[in-house]
């Protein structure tokens, strides 16, 4: 193959196009990409591989600008400290370093805040102060003259904490010893010449620089006093600390701080840490308005105080309640409580066959939710009883039955609430009680009790009244409201109920460049567009909906409410939850999963919020007619910044997994 003269040239030219291109490739390289870029009034966010919030570098919403650590490794052990006695005191020492993990030398973390110092003294120990991060000396006085153990404990910028280092004990000096001053008075000539320099003491260096290397006390030097020293200003009520102002800044107050504006990322208590098995230890209030506590959580649904004064509560959990001095358990155990009272209104009943002794027409039925293996009470008020001759008795029997309505023979025969013999045909006024066991019932269980009217055919209950059968039960138990119906012949009352169906799956999936037709299950549920490079999010949520179908099998619909906890939005002032529903049997597998109907409400959380939302009730029509079963999060089609986050999802803690509550009647 021959090359021409013209090939030769092109070949040239391609070749010095192809060195002006590298060349260009090369200096962009070496210049600033982000030279003319700036962040306006905002934070930018660093995340960790698992999509949680580390840090914020930026303007925060108290007008500051700073880095804010967020989240972070927990701190290495520090090395034990040296520790000195000193004359009623102790010096701790630290250099910085810690313990080797598996024979290598660790490196001070770039997060590392201080190091706080801890002695123990007869079984008690107390927090005492701060060592930088770099290493450092703390003086802590006055001590007794007894053995003291002292460790330290590594903070994180993010308040996570170590370990204890290796504790270590030391004895402090006694005050009194050789060349030291006890008297009340200095003698005359007792400080001479050859004590004291010429001229070590001048008014040019007493209004300079005073040195000490002890302590300045005012007050009792072993009670109540204030005394400065080489590491701060501190003040004491005896023997604990109640203000410690420190050479790094940082300060302590054990009583109320009143007229002042505190600043800074969070307070919390000495200890604080929220993430132990047995839940929070201490407390910690943030900026971002977000609190937390050993024993309440603020800032959600199941606690809040309005500016009125006026408190709402979930539920109240107390060891003892006590009336007049009485315990209130006490009192309801010797009490009978009534638990359902319904009114007899309709027509009067009359008997229609058999002898006296069998009973006949049904005039009243009771139902009793979640009965329980208790003693009940039966009471009927005076009802009027028009016996249909002279030479028979006229009364009123029962019969229950556990989840089925008795008749007339079936059921347990419970006896005669009353019975008299008629002498007259004229009408008998009868009431009465009858006590009965209940010692089968399972949980959920109902109690059905059946009034029938006792006598010759033709014997009738006028209940023209009004008249009422009460249910006590003679101990604890939930108060049924009182229940009013018009009676029909075998027609139990109508009860409401509320029941509540936790999420039994939840999957995400993601459409992006990143995670291209993607599923999540079980974890987190996210919803909306994470940035700028588009795609979407959106997930669904399963519930037992043959069980939500069984129990509304027939019933009206009260309510419908959904509870969501959020735990992560885009934006620090929450989010935009869209909400609607899927008809998925069971928790789909594919890629994608686009069927339902997505976004038909919208309502606001806040970061980290846990709120039930209130849904239509024909939400619960649904339900009960199987036209949806399970609720969706987000978008398919579309999503933005303002509704991207992700909320608990069916593998979470019970507190914090998805639920659907609803009231109906049947």
């Amino acid at each position: 193959m021959s090359y021409t003269e013209r090939d030769v040239r092109r070949l040239a030219r391609d070749l010095a196009s192809l060195t002006q291109r590298v060349d260009r490739y090369d200096r962009g390289q070496k210049t600033n990409q982000l030279s003319h870029a700036s962040i306006h009034g905002k934070t930018l966010d660093f995340y960790d591989s698992q999509d949680h919030l580390v840090a914020q570098v930026g303007v925060h919403p108290d007008g500051s600008a700073s880095i804010v650590h967020r989240e972070g490794p927990t701190p290495p052990v520090p090395r034990a400290p040296v520790v000195e006695a000193s004359i009623g005191g102790l010096t701790v020492n630290w250099d910085g370093g810690f313990l080797q993990v598996e024979g290598e030398d660790v490196p001070i973390p770039t997060d590392l805040a201080y190091a706080e110092v801890h002695v123990e003294h007869q079984g008690v120990t107390g927090f005492r102060g701060v060592i930088p991060r770099s290493g450092g000396s703390l003086s802590v006085v006055p001590l007794e003259v007894e053995p003291h153990s002292v460790h330290l404990v590594a903070v994180s910028s993010a308040h996570k904490r170590s370990e204890p280092s290796p504790e270590v004990t030391e004895t402090p000096l006694p005050a009194v010893g050789p060349g030291s001053i006890t008297e009340t008075e200095i003698a005359d000539d007792s400080i001479s010449t050859p004590k004291l320099q010429a001229n070590s003491v001048t008014a040019q260096k007493l209004s300079a620089i005073l040195t000490i290397s002890t302590r300045i006390v005012s007050g009792d030097p072993d009670g109540a006093r204030v005394e400065m020293n080489e590491t701060g200003l501190f003040a004491y009520d005896g023997e604990d600390i109640t203000f410690s102002l420190l050479a790094d800044g940082s300060a302590f107050f054990s009583g109320d701080i009143r007229g002042a504006n505190i600043y800074g990322s969070s307070l919390e208590s000495t200890g604080f840490n929220n993430e132990t098995e047995e839940g929070i230890v201490g407390w910690r209030l943030s900026e971002d308005g977000d609190a937390e506590f050993r024993s309440i959580s603020v800032g959600n649904n199941n606690f809040n105080i309005n500016p009125d004064g006026q408190a709402s509560f979930q539920a109240i959990d107390v060891d003892e309640l006590s009336v007049g001095g009485d315990p209130l358990g006490a009192l309801l155990a010797v009490r009978g409580r009534c638990i359902s009272r319904t009114r007899i209104v309709g027509e009067n009943s009359n008997t229609t066959d058999g002898p006296a002794t069998a009973g006949s027409q049904v005039f009243c039925r009771v139902t009793v939710p979640d009965v329980q293996n208790h003693m009940y009470l039966i009471h009927l008020d005076n009802i009027s009883l028009t016996p249909a001759g002279t030479n028979g008795y006229v009364g009123i029997l029962a019969r229950s039955q556990i989840n089925t309505p008795p008749t007339r023979t079936t059921g347990t025969y419970l006896g005669r609430l009353v019975r008299a013999r008629a002498t007259s045909n004229a009408a008998w006024w009868l009431g009465g009680s009858r006590l009965i066991s209940v010692n089968t019932a399972n949980p959920g269980d109902e109690l059905h009790i059946a009034l029938f009217v006792e006598g010759l055919d033709g014997t009738r209950a006028n209940v023209d009244g009004p008249h009422f059968v009460s249910v006590f039960d003679m101990g604890p138990t939930e108060y049924v409201e009182e229940l009013e119906y018009n009676l029909e012949a075998d027609t139990a009352p109508t009860v409401q109920r509320t029941k509540t169906y936790s999420a039994t799956y939840s999957s995400s999936w993601f459409n992006n460049s990143s995670f291209p037709n993607s599923r999540l299950s079980g974890s987190e549920v996210y919803q909306g567009r994470f940035n700028a490079s588009g795609g979407t999010r959106y997930a669904k949520i399963g519930f037992n909906w043959s069980q939500i179908q069984s129990d509304l099998s027939g019933a009206t619909i009260n309510r419908v409410r959904f509870r969501l906890t959020n735990q992560h939005s885009y934006s620090n002032g929450g989010l935009t939850a869209r909400i609607g529903t899927h008809n998925n049997a069971s928790e789909p597998t594919g890629a994608t999963s686009l069927t339902g109907d997505f976004s038909r409400w919208t309502q606001e959380f806040n970061k980290g919020q846990t709120r039930w939302v209130t849904l239509p009730n024909a939400v619960g029509n649904e339900f009960r007619d199987g036209n949806s079963r399970g609720i969706t999060l987000g978008r398919t089609d579309a999503g933005t910044l303002a509704e991207y986050g992700y909320f608990y999802g069916a593998n979470a803690s019970a507190a914090r997994r998805p639920q659907l509550e609803i009231t109906y009647t049947s």
